[in-house]
């Protein structure tokens, strides 16, 4: 254990970046993010819940790419890793590595309940990059927003509306003020 400065945290992603005044530490490198593939094996490093004994490693798949999920009622994390290696609390900041002990995400979250047996998320590697050096540049994540709620639109939609297309997107609500607003753009 040491003491660590924090020079940023990002909600959207549940990523902080953390400076400590030790040299030469060892690490772990990141993975080329375009090699990672649905069914690639992957481990996860933890504390799970903290138990003495120190690091735990569980073994799975990456599940899915590209999922969200959402935390809570505020709350959505974007570009996870989706995977069936057993995340428990105390996972979370921990690595998920490739084979060749390359981080390919970073532990977030899991979904368990009464349908579920367990599915692990992990924000993505390319995404962890680009959050830490945005805040090693200026200590915040500055994300583009657009302020619209959208829709997928189908054929049904599409007819009731009467519309020149059968499939798209549909502005369902935008936020006033906000740079679609400003831009003109309405629901519907």
């Amino acid at each position: 254990q040491m003491e660590a400065q924090i020079i940023g945290k990002d909600p959207l992603t549940d990523i902080a970046l953390l400076k400590v005044d030790e040299a030469d530490l060892p690490y772990l490198p990141f993975a080329d993010p375009s090699t990672l593939r649905v069914g690639n094996w992957v481990v996860a490093i933890g504390n799970a819940l903290a138990l003495p004994g120190g690091p735990t490693v569980t073994l799975g798949i990456v599940s899915a790419l590209d999922r969200s999920f959402q935390i809570d009622q505020d709350s959505t994390l974007y570009g996870l890793v989706q995977t069936d290696t057993v995340i428990n609390p105390g996972n979370s900041g921990g690595p998920l590595l490739n084979l060749a002990g390359e981080v390919v995400g970073i532990n977030t979250a899991v979904l368990r309940g009464n349908q579920v047996e367990g599915i692990g998320f992990a924000v993505g590697g390319d995404t962890a990059l680009l959050v830490a050096e945005a805040l090693m540049e200026s200590g915040e994540v500055l994300w583009p927003w657009l302020g619209v709620f959208i829709q997928e639109l189908d054929a049904q939609q599409s007819a009731e509306l009467v519309l020149p297309v059968k499939h798209g997107i549909l502005v369902a609500d935008v936020v006033i003020d906000s740079p679609a607003w400003s831009g003109g753009i309405r629901p519907g």
